[in-house]
């Protein structure tokens, strides 16, 4: 992650044009989510395991807000947990809530942290109330490296209720499968998975994106996803698919969710479907 300075004095995440669509589309799952599910459990929460310092500044100089800002915006979104391996993007995250009070009447940690080494904090932080609330969840991970394992986000969400955000990306592989940063010891094997690795990807000197996303999908099927979506193709200024937006969920209602919230682009036009 390229960090540069905002014009708030704290660093902000240098993104490419695209990155305003990919948050387009979090922000909307945010928002329906926080509405939608608000009086149906006890509590809401939140986590961004790879979520920056809350600024992005895109090549023309605009400064937007990232996924951490957007989702404090929900008040229903009880309790929060953000962590980076960056240092600095979190203590820039910490400063931009501290100064616009955005923490105000919610629980909110941040940390910084391998993603993969902070999910027993995160979920003894998310859910500490044991049987006697019911709390639903909300996971983004912004896996632009890989770096998030399946068994890490495996246990991240067993036994608890809890939908995930997760970028996949897709154009990596299938440019670069034959280097050494793919092989079977790679952060993309673990990534997908060991055992889906090997039955999929191992040995193939070329890849289908929708054989990756299949092989994702029964991943996230083995542990209690049984509604996977992964219609969402963020495409680079030369319309080319750089990685997709997989939504999962246990329920059916999120899937509906996020069949609604996918419909439009951020500049308000219908999705074409491929």
């Amino acid at each position: 992650m390229a960090l540069v300075q905002a014009s708030d004095g704290y660093v902000a995440r240098a993104v490419r044009p695209w990155n305003n669509e990919k948050l387009h589309y979090v922000a909307r799952y945010q928002s329906i989510f926080s509405r939608s599910m608000k009086n149906k459990w006890d509590k809401l929460v939140y986590a961004d395991l790879l979520c920056g310092p809350g600024i992005c500044i895109s090549s023309d100089g605009v400064e937007t807000s990232g996924s951490p800002l957007l989702a404090l915006k929900h008040a229903p979104l009880a309790r929060l947990f953000f962590n980076d391996a960056d240092g600095r993007a979190i203590s820039a995250l910490e400063a931009r809530i501290a100064r616009n009070q955005l923490g105000h009447g919610r629980s909110v940690q941040a940390v910084s942290g391998d993603c993969n080494e902070v999910v027993a904090q995160a979920r003894n932080f998310l859910f500490p109330f044991g049987r006697s609330e019911k709390v639903l969840g909300l996971v983004f991970i912004d896996n632009q490296g890989f770096q998030m394992s399946f068994d890490a986000l495996a246990e991240l969400t067993r036994g608890i209720s809890m939908d995930l955000l997760i970028t996949f990306m897709t154009s990596f592989p299938k440019r670069f499968i034959t280097r050494p940063g793919f092989g079977p010891d790679s952060n993309f094997a673990r990534f997908i998975g060991p055992d889906a690795y090997r039955r999929s990807v191992e040995n193939k000197q070329e890849i289908r994106t929708h054989d990756l996303l299949e092989a994702y999908r029964r991943k996230l099927r083995s542990i209690g996803y049984h509604y996977v979506d992964d219609r969402i193709r963020i495409e680079n200024t030369r319309r080319q698919t750089i990685y997709h937006l997989v939504f999962a969920s246990r329920n059916a209602l999120g899937k509906e969710f996020f069949e609604k919230i996918s419909q439009s682009t951020s500049a308000g036009q219908a999705r074409m479907q491929m």
